[in-house]
Protein backbone atom coordinates (compact mmCIF):
# COMPACT_ATOMS: atom_id res chain seq x y z
CA UNK A 1 0.00 0.00 0.00
CA UNK A 2 2.91 2.06 0.11
CA UNK A 3 2.18 4.07 -3.45
CA UNK A 4 -0.58 5.55 -1.80
CA UNK A 5 1.32 6.96 1.20
CA UNK A 6 3.53 8.02 -0.84
CA UNK A 7 1.57 10.77 -2.06
CA UNK A 8 1.01 13.34 0.29
CA UNK A 9 4.66 13.57 1.52
CA UNK A 10 4.01 17.49 1.88
CA UNK A 11 1.30 17.88 0.00
CA UNK A 12 -0.74 18.64 2.95
CA UNK A 13 2.25 20.68 3.73
CA UNK A 14 0.66 21.45 7.53
CA UNK A 15 3.22 23.89 9.11
CA UNK A 16 2.81 24.28 13.17
CA UNK A 17 1.70 27.72 14.06
CA UNK A 18 -0.80 29.17 11.48
CA UNK A 19 -3.96 28.25 10.03
CA UNK A 20 -3.60 28.43 6.50
CA UNK A 21 -7.26 30.26 3.96
CA UNK A 22 -7.55 28.38 1.15
CA UNK A 23 -9.42 31.13 -0.99
CA UNK A 24 -8.18 33.31 -3.45
CA UNK A 25 -7.91 36.87 -3.57
CA UNK A 26 -6.72 39.73 -1.76
CA UNK A 27 -5.44 39.55 1.79
CA UNK A 28 -8.29 40.12 4.21
CA UNK A 29 -11.17 39.44 1.29
CA UNK A 30 -11.77 36.25 2.60
CA UNK A 31 -15.60 35.38 4.57
CA UNK A 32 -13.58 34.96 7.97
CA UNK A 33 -11.18 37.96 7.10
CA UNK A 34 -8.46 35.75 7.28
CA UNK A 35 -5.48 36.97 5.05
CA UNK A 36 -4.07 34.59 2.65
CA UNK A 37 -1.08 33.95 3.74
CA UNK A 38 -2.81 32.04 7.20
CA UNK A 39 -3.63 33.48 11.04
CA UNK A 40 -1.61 34.02 13.69
CA UNK A 41 -2.81 31.59 16.38
CA UNK A 42 0.22 30.37 18.28
CA UNK A 43 3.62 31.26 18.46
CA UNK A 44 6.45 29.71 15.25
CA UNK A 45 9.48 29.37 15.45
CA UNK A 46 12.64 28.64 12.54
CA UNK A 47 15.77 27.01 13.07
CA UNK A 48 18.74 28.27 11.19
CA UNK A 49 22.46 26.33 11.70
CA UNK A 50 23.51 28.84 14.24
CA UNK A 51 20.51 30.92 15.15
CA UNK A 52 16.71 30.44 15.73
CA UNK A 53 13.56 33.21 15.08
CA UNK A 54 10.28 32.93 16.85
CA UNK A 55 7.35 35.17 15.97
CA UNK A 56 5.29 35.65 19.19
CA UNK A 57 1.69 35.62 19.60
CA UNK A 58 1.80 39.41 19.98
CA UNK A 59 3.55 39.86 16.26
CA UNK A 60 6.57 40.61 17.37
CA UNK A 61 9.95 38.92 16.06
CA UNK A 62 12.86 37.87 18.31
CA UNK A 63 16.27 36.01 17.53
CA UNK A 64 18.93 34.32 19.17
CA UNK A 65 22.31 32.81 18.56
CA UNK A 66 24.56 33.80 15.36
CA UNK A 67 24.75 37.77 15.47
CA UNK A 68 21.82 37.93 17.85
CA UNK A 69 23.89 37.20 21.34
CA UNK A 70 23.05 34.45 23.62
CA UNK A 71 19.57 35.35 24.51
CA UNK A 72 16.55 36.04 22.36
CA UNK A 73 16.32 39.65 20.98
CA UNK A 74 13.35 41.65 19.83
CA UNK A 75 14.65 42.24 16.09
CA UNK A 76 12.30 45.69 15.83
CA UNK A 77 9.33 47.34 17.13
CA UNK A 78 6.96 46.25 14.93
CA UNK A 79 3.90 43.98 15.57
CA UNK A 80 3.28 42.96 12.18
CA UNK A 81 4.88 39.55 11.44
CA UNK A 82 2.47 36.10 11.31
CA UNK A 83 5.32 33.44 10.87
CA UNK A 84 8.90 32.62 10.23
CA UNK A 85 10.80 29.73 8.00
CA UNK A 86 14.48 29.18 8.02
CA UNK A 87 17.41 27.57 5.72
CA UNK A 88 20.93 27.93 6.96
CA UNK A 89 22.21 30.79 7.23
CA UNK A 90 18.85 32.90 6.55
CA UNK A 91 15.27 33.50 7.51
CA UNK A 92 12.28 34.60 5.88
CA UNK A 93 9.05 35.82 7.32
CA UNK A 94 5.36 36.67 6.23
CA UNK A 95 3.60 39.52 7.89
CA UNK A 96 0.06 40.50 8.30
CA UNK A 97 -0.69 41.69 4.98
CA UNK A 98 0.85 38.54 3.46
CA UNK A 99 4.30 40.61 2.39
CA UNK A 100 7.59 38.56 2.61
CA UNK A 101 10.69 39.79 3.99
CA UNK A 102 14.23 38.01 4.37
CA UNK A 103 17.25 38.80 6.29
CA UNK A 104 20.39 37.05 6.83
CA UNK A 105 23.41 35.75 4.95
CA UNK A 106 22.92 35.81 1.26
CA UNK A 107 26.06 34.29 -0.42
CA UNK A 108 23.70 32.44 -3.14
CA UNK A 109 21.21 35.00 -3.21
CA UNK A 110 18.84 33.40 -1.40
CA UNK A 111 17.18 36.59 0.32
CA UNK A 112 15.89 36.91 -3.28
CA UNK A 113 17.08 40.81 -3.61
CA UNK A 114 19.05 40.48 -6.79
CA UNK A 115 22.59 40.29 -5.43
CA UNK A 116 24.53 38.61 -2.75
CA UNK A 117 24.93 41.14 0.00
CA UNK A 118 23.88 40.16 3.32
CA UNK A 119 21.06 41.88 5.48
CA UNK A 120 21.91 40.14 8.90
CA UNK A 121 19.89 41.63 11.10
CA UNK A 122 17.73 43.40 8.92
CA UNK A 123 14.12 42.17 7.31
CA UNK A 124 14.20 43.46 4.19
CA UNK A 125 11.18 43.39 1.75
CA UNK A 126 11.33 41.27 -1.34
CA UNK A 127 9.22 42.19 -4.30
CA UNK A 128 7.45 44.73 -2.17
CA UNK A 129 3.85 44.89 -2.86
CA UNK A 130 3.78 41.72 -3.75
CA UNK A 131 1.64 39.06 -1.22
CA UNK A 132 2.37 35.37 -0.91
CA UNK A 133 0.52 32.66 0.67
CA UNK A 134 3.31 30.37 1.76
CA UNK A 135 6.90 30.55 2.29
CA UNK A 136 9.37 27.28 2.37
CA UNK A 137 13.25 28.28 3.36
CA UNK A 138 15.56 25.28 2.35
CA UNK A 139 19.34 24.96 2.16
CA UNK A 140 20.35 28.22 1.04
CA UNK A 141 17.62 28.44 -1.52
CA UNK A 142 13.98 29.84 -0.94
CA UNK A 143 10.95 29.60 -2.13
CA UNK A 144 7.38 30.86 -2.03
CA UNK A 145 3.75 30.47 -3.27
CA UNK A 146 2.39 34.19 -4.86
CA UNK A 147 -1.45 35.50 -4.15
CA UNK A 148 -2.17 33.91 -7.66
CA UNK A 149 -0.83 30.31 -6.65
CA UNK A 150 2.36 31.17 -8.99
CA UNK A 151 5.40 29.18 -7.24
CA UNK A 152 8.62 31.24 -6.96
CA UNK A 153 12.14 29.92 -6.42
CA UNK A 154 15.80 31.85 -5.80
CA UNK A 155 19.07 31.28 -4.32
CA UNK A 156 21.66 28.42 -4.89
CA UNK A 157 20.60 25.89 -7.63
CA UNK A 158 23.66 23.77 -7.84
CA UNK A 159 21.01 20.59 -7.48
CA UNK A 160 18.19 21.64 -9.53
CA UNK A 161 16.81 22.47 -6.18
CA UNK A 162 14.71 25.84 -7.59
CA UNK A 163 12.79 23.66 -10.23
CA UNK A 164 14.04 25.94 -13.25
CA UNK A 165 14.92 23.81 -15.53
CA UNK A 166 18.76 24.37 -15.12
CA UNK A 167 21.87 24.54 -12.25
CA UNK A 168 22.14 28.00 -12.83
CA UNK A 169 21.61 30.51 -8.93
CA UNK A 170 18.96 32.51 -9.22
CA UNK A 171 19.13 35.97 -7.33
CA UNK A 172 15.59 37.00 -7.50
CA UNK A 173 12.36 35.24 -7.79
CA UNK A 174 12.05 32.83 -10.69
CA UNK A 175 8.89 31.50 -11.37
CA UNK A 176 8.49 27.94 -11.54
CA UNK A 177 6.49 26.80 -14.16
CA UNK A 178 3.45 28.14 -15.64
CA UNK A 179 0.88 26.59 -13.48
CA UNK A 180 -1.07 28.43 -10.83
CA UNK A 181 -2.21 25.68 -8.98
CA UNK A 182 0.29 25.69 -6.18
CA UNK A 183 -1.31 24.99 -2.98
CA UNK A 184 2.07 24.16 -0.14
CA UNK A 185 6.05 24.03 -0.01
CA UNK A 186 7.65 21.89 1.73
CA UNK A 187 11.57 22.85 1.55
CA UNK A 188 14.63 20.04 1.78
CA UNK A 189 18.06 20.86 2.46
CA UNK A 190 19.45 20.66 -1.16
CA UNK A 191 15.60 19.40 -2.48
CA UNK A 192 12.08 21.23 -2.27
CA UNK A 193 8.79 19.70 -2.74
CA UNK A 194 5.20 21.05 -3.30
CA UNK A 195 1.67 20.12 -3.29
CA UNK A 196 -0.79 21.54 -6.18
CA UNK A 197 -4.71 21.98 -6.19
CA UNK A 198 -5.38 18.20 -7.08
CA UNK A 199 -3.15 17.16 -3.75
CA UNK A 200 -0.92 15.24 -6.09
CA UNK A 201 2.93 15.60 -4.81
CA UNK A 202 5.75 17.22 -6.98
CA UNK A 203 9.67 17.34 -5.83
CA UNK A 204 12.79 18.09 -7.20
CA UNK A 205 16.75 18.76 -6.56
CA UNK A 206 18.89 16.13 -4.97
CA UNK A 207 17.88 12.94 -4.59
CA UNK A 208 21.18 11.28 -3.60
CA UNK A 209 19.40 9.28 -0.76
CA UNK A 210 15.86 8.69 -2.41
CA UNK A 211 14.68 11.72 -0.58
CA UNK A 212 12.54 12.55 -3.29
CA UNK A 213 10.08 9.70 -2.98
CA UNK A 214 10.67 7.62 -6.09
CA UNK A 215 14.18 6.00 -5.41
CA UNK A 216 17.64 7.15 -5.40
CA UNK A 217 19.38 8.57 -8.45
CA UNK A 218 20.08 11.47 -9.86
CA UNK A 219 19.25 14.85 -9.37
CA UNK A 220 15.57 16.63 -10.81
CA UNK A 221 15.86 20.16 -12.66
CA UNK A 222 12.47 20.41 -12.93
CA UNK A 223 9.21 19.20 -10.67
CA UNK A 224 8.47 15.35 -11.04
CA UNK A 225 4.87 14.48 -10.20
CA UNK A 226 5.55 12.13 -7.45
CA UNK A 227 2.05 10.27 -6.53
CA UNK A 228 -1.64 12.04 -6.16
CA UNK A 229 -3.33 11.57 -2.94
CA UNK A 230 -4.48 13.28 0.81
CA UNK A 231 -2.31 13.46 2.66
CA UNK A 232 -2.57 15.66 6.27
CA UNK A 233 0.92 16.66 7.09
CA UNK A 234 4.52 16.10 5.91
CA UNK A 235 7.98 17.66 6.84
CA UNK A 236 11.84 17.65 5.20
CA UNK A 237 15.06 17.62 7.10
CA UNK A 238 18.22 17.35 5.59
CA UNK A 239 18.36 14.32 3.41
CA UNK A 240 14.56 12.13 4.80
CA UNK A 241 11.09 12.88 4.81
CA UNK A 242 8.37 12.31 7.01
CA UNK A 243 4.70 12.48 6.42
CA UNK A 244 0.74 11.61 7.89
CA UNK A 245 -1.06 10.14 6.11
CA UNK A 246 -5.11 10.55 5.84
CA UNK A 247 -5.28 8.26 8.70
CA UNK A 248 -2.65 10.09 10.54
CA UNK A 249 0.10 6.99 10.01
CA UNK A 250 3.40 8.04 10.11
CA UNK A 251 5.79 7.74 6.96
CA UNK A 252 9.44 8.08 6.10
CA UNK A 253 11.82 8.16 3.58
CA UNK A 254 15.39 8.90 2.59
CA UNK A 255 18.58 8.67 4.29
CA UNK A 256 18.04 6.61 7.94
CA UNK A 257 22.00 6.73 8.82
CA UNK A 258 21.06 8.20 12.39
CA UNK A 259 17.84 6.35 12.63
CA UNK A 260 15.98 9.07 11.42
CA UNK A 261 13.43 6.99 9.90
CA UNK A 262 12.39 5.04 13.08
CA UNK A 263 12.54 1.94 11.38
CA UNK A 264 14.24 0.34 14.63
CA UNK A 265 17.93 -0.19 12.73
CA UNK A 266 19.94 1.89 10.60
CA UNK A 267 19.51 0.70 7.31
CA UNK A 268 20.15 3.32 4.72
CA UNK A 269 18.73 5.06 1.98
CA UNK A 270 14.72 3.51 2.28
CA UNK A 271 13.55 4.99 -0.90
CA UNK A 272 10.56 4.36 -0.72
CA UNK A 273 7.62 5.72 1.90
CA UNK A 274 7.92 3.21 4.88
CA UNK A 275 5.45 3.17 7.96
CA UNK A 276 7.70 4.19 11.09
CA UNK A 277 7.91 1.39 13.86
CA UNK A 278 5.57 1.12 16.62
CA UNK A 279 1.50 2.15 16.60
CA UNK A 280 -0.63 5.02 17.43
CA UNK A 281 -1.58 7.70 14.93
CA UNK A 282 0.45 11.30 14.97
CA UNK A 283 -1.17 14.73 14.95
CA UNK A 284 1.65 16.39 14.16
CA UNK A 285 5.38 16.16 13.05
CA UNK A 286 8.93 17.78 12.49
CA UNK A 287 12.21 17.33 11.21
CA UNK A 288 15.98 18.39 12.08
CA UNK A 289 18.52 17.52 10.14
CA UNK A 290 19.12 14.40 11.09
CA UNK A 291 15.57 14.42 13.24
CA UNK A 292 12.48 13.93 13.98
CA UNK A 293 10.04 14.56 16.40
CA UNK A 294 6.00 13.99 16.65
CA UNK A 295 3.25 14.61 18.83
CA UNK A 296 0.53 11.78 19.70
CA UNK A 297 -2.40 14.37 21.49
CA UNK A 298 0.03 16.08 24.37
CA UNK A 299 3.14 13.37 23.90
CA UNK A 300 6.10 14.23 22.47
CA UNK A 301 8.34 11.46 21.10
CA UNK A 302 11.78 12.07 19.05
CA UNK A 303 14.20 9.91 17.51
CA UNK A 304 17.77 9.99 15.34
CA UNK A 305 21.05 11.82 15.73
CA UNK A 306 21.64 12.04 19.57
CA UNK A 307 25.06 12.82 19.80
CA UNK A 308 24.46 16.82 20.82
CA UNK A 309 21.29 15.86 22.46
CA UNK A 310 18.52 16.74 19.61
CA UNK A 311 16.55 13.79 20.69
CA UNK A 312 15.76 15.10 23.84
CA UNK A 313 16.43 11.91 25.63
CA UNK A 314 19.86 11.11 27.04
CA UNK A 315 21.52 7.91 26.16
CA UNK A 316 22.69 6.60 22.83
CA UNK A 317 24.22 8.66 20.15
CA UNK A 318 21.53 7.84 17.16
CA UNK A 319 18.07 6.59 18.16
CA UNK A 320 16.09 4.54 15.53
CA UNK A 321 13.07 4.15 17.54
CA UNK A 322 10.32 6.44 19.15
CA UNK A 323 11.61 7.93 22.40
CA UNK A 324 9.62 9.75 24.43
CA UNK A 325 10.50 13.03 25.48
CA UNK A 326 8.85 13.21 29.06
CA UNK A 327 9.33 16.43 30.38
CA UNK A 328 7.19 18.78 30.41
CA UNK A 329 4.39 15.62 30.64
CA UNK A 330 2.30 17.96 28.19
CA UNK A 331 3.06 19.49 24.70
CA UNK A 332 1.07 21.73 22.26
CA UNK A 333 3.06 22.28 19.01
CA UNK A 334 6.16 21.37 17.06
CA UNK A 335 8.15 23.00 14.43
CA UNK A 336 11.05 22.69 12.02
CA UNK A 337 14.33 22.03 13.11
CA UNK A 338 18.17 21.84 12.73
CA UNK A 339 20.85 21.14 14.53
CA UNK A 340 18.88 21.30 17.93
CA UNK A 341 14.83 20.71 18.74
CA UNK A 342 12.69 23.54 20.10
CA UNK A 343 8.89 22.77 20.69
CA UNK A 344 6.21 24.58 23.01
CA UNK A 345 4.70 23.35 25.67
CA UNK A 346 0.64 23.27 26.10
CA UNK A 347 1.05 26.47 28.59
CA UNK A 348 2.41 28.17 25.04
CA UNK A 349 5.90 28.15 26.61
CA UNK A 350 9.37 27.51 24.15
CA UNK A 351 11.84 24.68 25.62
CA UNK A 352 14.64 23.96 23.62
CA UNK A 353 17.41 21.53 23.69
CA UNK A 354 20.69 19.82 21.43
CA UNK A 355 23.42 21.69 20.10
CA UNK A 356 23.77 25.08 21.63
CA UNK A 357 27.41 26.21 20.40
CA UNK A 358 26.36 29.74 19.19
CA UNK A 359 23.32 30.28 21.63
CA UNK A 360 20.99 29.04 19.12
CA UNK A 361 18.57 27.45 21.90
CA UNK A 362 18.30 31.10 23.84
CA UNK A 363 19.71 30.36 27.03
CA UNK A 364 22.27 32.58 27.93
CA UNK A 365 25.15 30.46 27.53
CA UNK A 366 26.80 27.65 24.77
CA UNK A 367 26.27 24.52 26.30
CA UNK A 368 24.23 21.76 25.05
CA UNK A 369 21.77 20.57 26.23
CA UNK A 370 20.54 16.97 26.26
CA UNK A 371 16.89 17.56 27.79
CA UNK A 372 14.08 19.97 27.12
CA UNK A 373 15.36 23.53 29.06
CA UNK A 374 12.56 26.00 29.37
CA UNK A 375 13.46 29.29 27.29
CA UNK A 376 12.70 33.09 28.77
CA UNK A 377 11.76 36.34 26.63
CA UNK A 378 13.01 39.54 28.35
Amino acid sequence: MWPLVLVAALAGCGRVGFSAVGDGGAADDSPSGNAICGTRDRPTLAMGATSTCVVRLDGSLWCTGDEWGLRFTRVDNSTRYLRVDAEEESFCALDVDCELLCWGNNGNGELGLGDRVARVTTPTPVMPGTKWRDIGAGGFHTCAIREDRALFCWGRNLEGELGVGDKVDRHVPTRVGIETWWQRIARGYLFTCASDDQDRLWCWGANDSGQLGAGAGPDVEVPQLVLGGAWNEATAGKQHICALDDARRMWCWGLNLMGQLATGDFTSPITAPTQIQGSATWSAVAAGRFTTCGLQGTALWCWGDNAFGAVGVPGAPEVNLPANVQTPAAWSALSPMNVATCAFDAAGELYCWGENDTGQLGLGDTMTRFTPAKVTFP
